[in-house]
């Protein structure tokens, strides 16, 4: 599994990366080659398995289908979230910028930080620092280690799978009577319900639903933002309502089709 991750076009890239930042403070400080050998590679062998620790908890979640209708779900409100997270970080950077500074000292145990930190530590023969980022990343590779294995072995001893076979009970199944919508015929209401069922078993189609307020609440932010507002839109406000019906058609017109 592991060397099968060192073969996705991503790793490669990273690992080159590593290779020109280790190949950079050796020319620099040739001093520092043992240890930028040592922290990188600590770095490399942590980043590499917390990739493929979390490649593999996303194929178990994305392996049934209600978490599959809820990854496509969370993943288009995360393309709709980022357009609205610029004209939102423009507006409140004011109010955010001095909450985003009182939290950056936490930053300073992620691995990448500690990576960083440690090698600043020894070019500054600042032995202390270097042995904590040093710890810590050796402690976080072994706890990715570990959770991997765990993960590793209940997939390869054989997980349930959402195509077992449910057993046939010989209980006669009661029919739950359908609704009854007031001003509609039995049919209609039987149509209704079977649409508002398929409706709510969806999370895509919800998704859609809730598209066009999404769109209202992005054009408002917008709107609140001079500055944010194209060019064409401020000579044209009018226009606002057919660029939001547009929008909509995008996500609509494969239900569509």
């Amino acid at each position: 599994n592991l060397v099968n991750g060192l073969a996705d076009p991503p790793s490669l890239v990273a690992l080159l990366w590593t290779a020109c930042v280790a190949a950079g403070i050796a020319f620099a400080r040739p001093e520092l080659w043992t240890t930028a050998l040592i922290v990188l590679g600590t770095f490399t062998a942590l980043s590499l398995l917390l990739n493929r620790l979390v490649i593999s908890w996303v194929e178990r979640l994305l392996s049934r289908k209600r978490t599959r209708e809820a990854a496509v779900v969370v993943f288009l409100l995360a393309i709709v979230g980022l357009q609205l997270f610029g004209p939102l970080v423009e507006r409140w950077q004011a109010r955010l910028e001095p909450v985003l500074t009182r939290m950056a000292p936490a930053v300073s145990f992620l691995p990448p930080a500690l990576a960083g930190n440690a090698i600043r530590s020894a070019a500054e023969n600042n032995h202390a620092p270097l042995l904590w980022g040093v710890g810590l990343l050796a402690a976080y590779t072994l706890g990715c280690a570990w959770l991997f294995g765990r993960r590793l072995r209940a997939q390869y001893a054989g997980e349930a799978e959402e195509t077992s076979a449910r057993p046939k009970s010989r209980e006669a199944t009661a029919v739950e009577p359908g609704w009854l919508l007031p001003g509609l015929s039995g049919p209609l209401a039987a149509v209704c319900e079977k649409e508002l069922r398929y409706a709510m078993r969806s999370g895509q189609t919800l998704l859609s639903l809730a598209i066009p307020l999404l769109i209202v609440l992005f054009f408002a932010v917008v709107w609140g933002n001079p500055r944010a507002v194209p060019e064409p839109l401020r000579r044209a406000p009018e226009l606002f309502f057919p660029f939001a019906v547009a929008y909509a058609f995008l996500v609509l017109a494969p239900l569509l089709h």
